[in-house]
C-alpha cells in the first residue's frame, strides 16, 4: 500500500486568509468542504491548512481535518508534503496524510 493512491477528493473553498510568515514568502491559510471516496468508501471531509507559496515555484504545507464515513464513523487526520504551481493557476499536491484517530470502516488488513 505503500505510494498507492488510496482514494480521490475534490471540494470548494470556504475560506482564505495570508497570515504572518517570518521567512517572507507568503503564508496562505485555507479552509475547505469536500466529498470523494478513500478505500473505496464514500467520505465527506473538512479540513483547514496553511501553505508557503516559494520563489521557486514549490510549496511546503501542512493540513488537519476530519474525515466523516457515510456511516456517521469519523476520523481525524494530519498531513504535510511539498507540492509545485502548474501553469493553469492549480497545483499538484502529493500529500502523506495520517489517520491517528481512524474510523473502524477504514482499517485494512
Amino acid at each position: 500500500m505503500l505510494g498507492e493512491k488510496i482514494g480521490e477528493i475534490s471540494g470548494k473553498i470556504i475560506m482564505q486568509r495570508v497570515l504572518p510568515n517570518l521567512g517572507g514568502d507568503p503564508k496562505i491559510e485555507t479552509s475547505f468542504q469536500a466529498t470523494g471516496s478513500v478505500l473505496d468508501t464514500n467520505v465527506s471531509d473538512t479540513g483547514t491548512y496553511w501553505t508557503v507559496l516559494r520563489t521557486d515555484g514549490t510549496q511546503y504545507g501542512e493540513d488537519q481535518g476530519v474525515m466523516i464515513i457515510r456511516d456517521g464513523e469519523m476520523a481525524t487526520w494530519t498531513g504535510h508534503g511539498v507540492g509545485v504551481r502548474n501553469k493553469d493557476g492549480t497545483a499538484t499536491y502529493p500529500r502523506r496524510a495520517l489517520f491517528p484517530n481512524h474510523a473502524p470502516t477504514m482499517v485494512t488488513s
